[in-house]
């Protein structure tokens, strides 16, 4: 009989629906998605599910008054339903902070179901009080799982010690878009993009240097690190760069604050089409993600398919994975806005960026969702514990 397997998802993205419907139509595994919400609140995107089979959980969501970041903590009690009607024989679980993905825990330890889960935490990231807590609330449902698909290395260190399991079997398993689909959609709209035709409006033209960032304008993306190291840059080189940010946020008044006139800085806001998104980042000369936290970061997988040399800070859990530096891009010293506008001035004047851009073109092809598909069917699939 066919290995039917659960997946308990956060919600619906761009970078994990591909691996969904890839692996649904790769394999002879019966495969269903649980989502624990259609969408949170800064994270909104149109996407195409096409033949997945999936299912909308109904439940709560809670998120802390103060805090800047979309992500918020999920109840879904109905999730116990859906298992018990779908009666799989492996289940994924897509972190370890949602009660929902605790009740899948504990059912799946009641019904001998080996199950798996998904981090994309490390070390660097995770202070004292929060490891406690982790250790007090988290640890049986960690010790009892059989496997992990950590997002990255970094991600993979940490979960081993907060499991206090050092022969854990581990998949990587990095979040990523469909690098297929983009290419498409590359080639597609080449004129347009050749063009800049979704820039034109904010007076980019063709012969302009583009500085990118694509993500939300709040202080663990650094955005204002990378507006500071560009208004360091020399005038000769500013007078024909533009930097430009995709994507909204509680810094985007200081942003505009910090702006004189003449200067070539553009906040757009959030593009909820992704294919524009990507239009608009293939127009661009250079990508710069300055994040002082991010687990992964799919939008360096999606900046490097589109052919951008990535600056990024060593923050970046895809940084580690995916930058060679000099080669496709660069690592600098999380918060060194020196050493930024340095790399800045460097890869504009004397980089050669068709050379950078083939390279980064080339790694954003091994880390595709057809790669993490297939650390999700190797997981899923070993049978030393079935």
């Amino acid at each position: 009989m066919a290995l039917k397997v659960l997946y308990i998802d956060d919600i619906p993205t761009p970078y994990r629906v591909a691996v969904h419907q890839y692996f649904s139509v790769t394999g002879d595994e019966i495969y269903r998605v649980l989502f624990c919400a259609k969408e949170e609140p800064g994270r909104k995107w149109s996407i195409d599910f096409g033949n997945l089979d999936y299912v909308v959980l109904s439940g709560l969501q809670f998120r802390p008054t103060k805090q800047l970041s979309p992500f918020s903590f999920k109840f879904n009690p109905h999730v116990l339903d859906e298992l018990r009607k779908f009666s799989p024989d492996c289940v994924v679980l897509s972190g370890y902070a949602h009660p929902t993905m605790w009740l899948a825990a504990l059912w799946c330890r009641y019904k001998s179901i080996p199950y798996g889960l998904i981090c994309e935490t490390s070390e660097s990231n995770a202070n004292f009080v929060k490891k406690i807590i982790k250790k007090l609330i988290i640890g049986a449902m960690l010790k009892s799982m059989s496997f992990a698909l950590p997002v990255s290395h970094q991600a993979g260190v940490f979960l081993r010690k907060l499991s206090c399991k050092p022969k854990l079997p581990m998949y990587l398993f990095p979040n990523t878009p469909d690098t297929k689909k983009i290419q498409m959609e590359i080639k597609r709209a080449d004129m347009a993009i050749a063009n800049r035709e979704d820039l034109a409006a904010i007076g980019i033209i063709k012969s302009d240097k583009i500085v990118l960032f694509v993500g939300r304008l709040i202080d663990a993306k650094r955005p204002l690190d990378l507006l500071n190291a560009y208004l360091k840059l020399q005038n000769k080189i500013r007078q024909n760069c533009h930097l430009v940010f995709v994507g909204d946020g509680p810094l985007a008044g200081q942003i505009t604050a910090k702006l004189k006139k003449g200067d070539l800085v553009h906040i757009l806001g959030w593009v909820s089409d992704y294919a524009k998104l990507i239009r608009i980042m293939a127009s661009a000369d250079i990508f710069v993600l300055p994040s002082s936290y991010e687990p992964w970061g799919t939008v360096v997988n999606e900046a490097m398919i589109c052919g951008l040399p990535v600056v990024a800070s060593g923050s970046v859990g895809a940084a580690s994975e995916m930058i060679e530096n000099g080669k496709n891009g660069y690592i600098y010293p999380t918060a060194d806005i020196s050493y930024l506008a340095l790399l800045l001035e460097e890869i504009l004047q004397k980089t050669d960026l068709a050379k950078l851009s083939l390279a980064a073109q080339n790694t954003a092809k091994k880390y595709n969702h057809e790669f993490a598909t297939e650390s999700l069917r190797k997981a899923v699939t070993n049978k030393a514990y079935k």
